[in-house]
């Protein structure tokens, strides 16, 4: 998750010759992955640590991709993903790089658990939670826009990426694409 932070301050050019306000802005990067301990900018959504951060600074983009093993949710439980099919299992050819061996590898169906975890890192729950800790945090332009990077894989892995665990993480953030993208507009112009 990339937004702007006060620790790397960058140098914009000035806006009008000798306009001191304009000659230096903070760029703000908030980097949950780093925790706590004043790597973010913004109280973290799941409780990380905060730093202080300028107010002359609005992020009018935020691109959310994620692609991680664990997540740790605000009330501190921590979710594990996997890389599963949902269905049935699958068996495909493989190349074991310790030996360059060709293998077959079978890939069983994950369990309900597995795929609730799954859904819960990569899913959308994250990306709205840091979007709500944005909006109230007042750091967004009024015409913010916020994307989500992702990727489907080759059709040769759909049973286990498309169609399984991950693919069904990819849904929730498309849903959740939609509840944000009206969250933000009922934010800026029906408030």
């Amino acid at each position: 998750m990339t937004c702007f932070s006060s620790k790397n301050a960058i140098e914009w050019r000035k806006r009008k010759k000798g306009d001191a306000e304009h000659a230096t802005r903070p760029a703000l990067r908030c980097d949950p992955l780093r925790g706590g301990g004043g790597a973010c900018t913004l109280p973290a959504p799941s409780g990380g640590g905060a730093a202080p951060f300028t107010r002359h600074a609005h992020a009018a983009l935020v691109v959310y991709s994620l692609a991680a093993p664990r997540r740790t949710d605000a009330e501190g439980k921590t979710w594990s993903s996997c890389l599963k099919t949902t269905d049935e299992p699958f068996t495909e050819k493989s190349l074991d790089l310790r030996n360059n061996e060709i293998t077959e590898k079978t890939v069983e169906p994950a369990t309900e658990e597995e795929v609730l975890s799954t859904v819960k890192v990569m899913g959308g729950e994250d990306w709205a939670d840091w979007i709500d800790a944005l909006k109230a945090a007042d750091v967004l332009t009024e015409n913010a826009v916020t994307v989500a990077y992702s990727y489907i894989g080759p059709e040769l892995t759909y049973p286990i990426y498309y169609h399984g665990t991950i693919g069904t993480a990819k849904q929730h953030l498309q849903k959740t694409m939609s509840e944000i993208n009206q969250a933000l507009i009922q934010h800026f112009y029906l408030i």
